[in-house]
């Protein structure tokens, strides 16, 4: 059975689960194969899901993400979830958005950082804690080497997230992979750099994907 895609299940999740869950997507939506464009924690779920499943992956987009957390400790993970347990998202919003924009960007784009505020303020606490849970588990950097598509490493220049140094480990382990990174951005280059973003994106879909394929 297919759950449905904007419920939030019980916590804790596995990105092995979230995987699957994207698999049976696509077999209820008769997907064979696609183009997974994955962003920081969709990036994880991507990796994980070309491993388990490498022929439904034809290319391959990791944005803002990482394959091991070197950046954020368990520790940090477990403080978050507990927060969430104990007070709900709200106190988690701030430090966030703290992460994911430049401090240029939160001055000169208010609108922008407040609606992404809200999506997180409005997050079940089970969907904010079982994620938690499946990213602090990533831990794809020894098989990346099995993942034979192409694939576009992206990161901005002042992700501290999942920084620079994620993404160049990344780009080295996989066999068929280019690297790009986004300037004057931090962790949500897509919203603070999206010209910038969408042009690398188009360049390498232009130059990987066919005429048929899907994107995920």
């Amino acid at each position: 059975m297919l759950r449905h895609c904007s419920a939030s299940k019980r916590a804790p999740y596995t990105l092995d689960e979230l995987a699957g869950d994207a698999a049976q997507l696509m077999d209820h939506l008769g997907i064979e194969a696609a183009t997974w464009i994955g962003f920081s924690m969709g990036g994880m779920i991507g990796q994980t899901f070309a491993l388990k499943y490498p022929q439904r992956i034809e290319a391959m987009v990791l944005a803002d993400t990482t394959s091991q957390h070197g950046a954020t400790p368990q520790s940090v993970w477990d403080e978050r979830i507990r927060v969430a347990r104990g007070q709900g998202v709200g106190p988690l919003v701030q430090p966030a958005i703290g992460r994911w924009f430049t401090a240029d960007f939160r001055a000169s784009q208010p609108a922008a950082v407040a609606a992404v505020a809200q999506v997180i303020g409005s997050t079940h606490v089970e969907g904010w804690t079982g994620c938690c849970a499946a990213i602090a588990s990533v831990h794809t950097t020894d098989d990346l080497h099995r993942i034979g598509c192409p694939a576009l490493v992206m990161v901005g220049e002042h992700d501290i997230g999942t920084p620079l140094a994620a993404s160049l480990e990344m780009h080295r382990r996989l066999p068929n992979s280019t690297l790009a990174v986004i300037a004057d951005a931090a962790h949500m280059t897509c919203i603070e750099q999206p010209e910038r973003f969408n042009r690398v994106l188009r360049m390498f879909l232009d130059g990987t994907v066919g005429a048929s394929s899907e994107a995920l």
